[in-house]
C-alpha cells in the first residue's frame, strides 16, 4: 500500500507514477508483502523539497532535500534501497550461520 500526502503542495498523475515507479524497485526486498510505503512530498522554500519515505512494515524512514521534486524523490527511495538491502543481507547472513553439531556418547 502506498499513501502520499503533498504539504504545501499538489500531488500530480506525475508525481504519483514517479513514486509508484521507485516503490517497484524495491520489490525484490518485500517478500512477505508486509511493506507499506508513507510518502511525504514538501515544499520547504521557493525551490526546496523535502521528500519522507517511511516503511511501515520494517520501520525504516529515509528522507532526502533537493532542488527537483523528482531527483529529490529518486534519492530519498535510494536511501530507503541501501536500508532495506542492509537489512536483507543480515538476514541472509544469519540464515547461513555455521551450525556446530555436538557428539554425544551414549
Amino acid at each position: 500500500m502506498i499513501t502520499i500526502q503533498g504539504i504545501n503542495l499538489e500531488v500530480t498523475e506525475a508525481l504519483t507514477e514517479h513514486v509508484e515507479y521507485n516503490v517497484g524497485k524495491l520489490s525484490k526486498y518485500n517478500t512477505k508483502n508486509d511493506l507499506n510505503f508513507k510518502v511525504n512530498l514538501k515544499v520547504e522554500a521557493k525551490d526546496t523539497f523535502d521528500v519522507d519515505v517511511i516503511v511501515e512494515g520494517k520501520s525504516i524512514t529515509g528522507g532526502a532535500v533537493g532542488g527537483d521534486m523528482y531527483t529529490t524523490i529518486t534519492r530519498a527511495f535510494d536511501n530507503v534501497e541501501s536500508i532495506l538491502a542492509r537489512n536483507k543481507s543480515k538476514e541472509l547472513s544469519k540464515r547461513h550461520e555455521k551450525i556446530i553439531l555436538t557428539d554425544t556418547d551414549e
